[in-house]
């Protein structure tokens, strides 16, 4: 039986891949502040805060872990932070431990926040140019991970996702534009719109995200070891707008509010996946409409 540990596994990625990680039979470790609300005996969760790892994870070093998967994020996605360095010792550290106990380190980093503006598809090999701290923090803790790696000898697989969105997302934060605006028009609440509306990023349902980096870490001899994951298609936030309206046949009232950000917004970005393409089969992915209505459906807001 394959043996897996997340870190941070009670995020929306997470609890959807540990339900993956499970239906193919593997065990699961888990560690975090929250224990998911998934029952399995193939399941085990460790409570704990991301400076313990180290000690609380010791006890698994005989158990043959063989991918370790940090979804863990302590830099804010959205602002500023004035302890910067302060967590991104944190997250060194904690990666380091995981080495030590997993065969591989599997880094999710962020599709949408450490490449630069630009009308065209990123490839992974572009250059790296984050414009905020959250940004800064993936692209710094992605070149820490390799360099452990290299010191100590294991094997690591960095994954930058789109801006997947689905099922166990939440829908009262300030992350994941589709999540965010069925909650408030399920809330009754006007629909913020940061910039022109035209801004245009990269979408995956969730469904298509987890089974894609599934089959990156069932892959054998990857010819590379950072990949994007995305639809490789660009949609403007009216777009989404737009086919949110449309399944919810107009019938549900809101009202737009169009809000100047205090720093300026990244255009356009857009995943490249041809190298994913040419790592694994990649299968029909999900519409937009079809994503959508499916939220709707999980939400329970009727059209």
């Amino acid at each position: 039986m394959k043996k897996v540990i997340l870190v941070g596994g009670a995020s929306f990625i997470g609890l959807n891949l540990i339900e993956k990680l499970l239906s193919n039979s593997c065990k699961v470790f888990v560690y975090g502040r929250t224990e998911p609300n998934i029952s399995s005996s193939n399941l085990i969760f460790i409570k704990g805060e991301l400076h313990e790892i180290a000690e609380k994870l010791a006890f698994l070093s005989p158990e043959k872990i063989h991918d370790a998967i940090y979804l863990v994020n302590t830099v804010p996605v959205n602002g500023s932070i004035d302890n910067y360095e302060q967590e991104i010792s944190k997250n060194k550290t904690a990666l380091t431990s995981l080495f030590s106990i997993a065969d591989r380190v599997v880094f999710l980093s962020s599709g949408g926040r450490v490449y630069k503006d630009s009308k065209s598809p990123h490839k992974e090999n572009d250059k790296l140019a984050p414009i905020c701290a959250y940004g800064k923090s993936k692209v710094e803790l992605e070149k820490y991970t390799q360099s452990e790696s290299t010191r100590l000898g294991k094997q690591f697989l960095v994954v930058r996702p789109a801006n997947p969105y689905g099922k166990y997302q939440n829908i009262k934060g300030s992350q994941g534009l589709i999540a965010v605006l069925l909650g408030r028009i399920k809330n009754s609440q006007s629909i913020e719109v940061w910039g022109t509306g035209n801004e245009v990023r990269d979408y995956i349902y969730i469904d298509d995200f987890i089974n894609l980096f599934i089959k990156l870490l069932e892959a054998k001899n990857l010819p590379f070891t950072t990949y994007n994951i995305g639809s490789g298609v660009g949609l403007s936030t009216l777009d989404i707008i737009k086919v949110i309206d449309s399944e919810l046949k107009g019938h549900t009232n809101y009202k737009i509010s169009y809000i100047k950000p205090q720093s300026p917004l990244i255009e356009s970005n857009i995943l490249d996946v041809s190298r994913l393409n040419s790592a694994v089969t990649v299968n029909k992915q999900t519409s937009l409409r079809d994503g959508v209505r499916y939220l709707i459906s999980e939400l329970g807001i009727r059209a």
